[in-house]
Parts: C-alpha cells; structure tokens; sequence
C-alpha cells in the first residue's frame, strides 16, 4: 500500500496536523493498517494518529482518507476524549499492548 499525502495543514490551537492523503489498494484498508503506514511515512509513533474518515468510491481502487496527527498520546487523548463527548462515532484508538518473549501479553497491573 503506497500513501501518497495530498495536504497537510498544521492545527496550532489542537497541537496536531490534518493529513488528508490518498491510498491505492484493491480492497478498502483497515484503520489500523492505515495508521502503520502513515506512521511510517511520517515517521511517528502510531498511538498519535487518528484515522477520521475513509473515502472510496464504487469500482476505485483509490481512497481518499482524512487523519489528525498528535504531537504525543496525552494531547491525542485530552483532546479527542472531548471530541468524543460530542461525536461517540470518533474514538481514540487504544495504545498497544507489549508483547514478552514467547508472545504472551503482559499483564496490566491495576491499583
């Protein structure tokens, strides 16, 4: 999948940039995938990015996708917790869980 960014607008006041990009693929991509690559390519952490609207049209193989790109997972958080207030559809994605050497989730310890 080859991310090509159409525009991207820095947001002073939400501490984040709106990435508006394109995607070729033969079949719609997941959110999550979409946030690996776009990670990569912008080169930052994946649990900073929201993926806020896929676009597709019948018989396309191109999708127009609308991301907001955080400084960090705290602003991400605060900011988009109050977003989700008003709008439940628009979630924050949960961080990833560490994996240990054979492959088991660790387990998160609760106080």
């Amino acid at each position: 999948m080859e991310l090509k960014i159409l525009k991207e607008t820095p947001n002073q006041i939400f501490k984040r940039k709106e990435i508006i990009f394109e995607v070729e693929s033969n079949i719609a991509p997941s959110r999550e995938e979409i946030r690996k690559n776009l990670a990569k390519k912008i080169s930052k952490d994946e649990n900073t990015i929201i993926i806020k609207e896929i676009r597709g049209n019948f018989g396309s193989k191109r999708f127009n996708i609308i991301s907001r790109v955080y400084d960090s997972r705290e602003e991400l958080e605060d900011i988009e917790a109050k977003i989700e207030r008003k709008n439940p559809t628009i979630k924050a994605p949960e961080p990833q869980k560490e994996e240990n050497v054979e492959g088991q989730i660790k387990e998160e310890k609760v106080e």
